[in-house]
């Protein structure tokens, strides 16, 4: 029941972004216009390393600020 789970989000005019963790390679979907992202596991990171993201909100956007060896840094602007 994704798709409805999804569309009910979408209904929402306060709805910005969906946010889950963690699949290995991560993910990414737009739909209706919104963002739907899953962060990669941290488990892909080096063993000597680090890896997370932060989340900056702005007026017009989002940034999820990958940081260390496996997280994907990405910018999403409001629609």
């Amino acid at each position: 029941n994704g798709e409805q789970i999804a569309a009910l989000c979408c209904s929402n005019p306060v709805f910005v972004l969906a946010l889950a963790g963690h699949d290995h390679p991560g993910g990414f979907a737009m739909w209706r216009g919104r963002p739907f992202v899953t962060v990669e596991a941290l488990l892909e990171a080096a063993e000597d390393k680090n890896a997370f993201a932060v989340v900056h909100v702005y007026n017009d956007r989002l940034v999820i600020d990958g940081c260390g060896t496996a997280v994907t840094t990405r910018v999403l602007p409001f629609r």
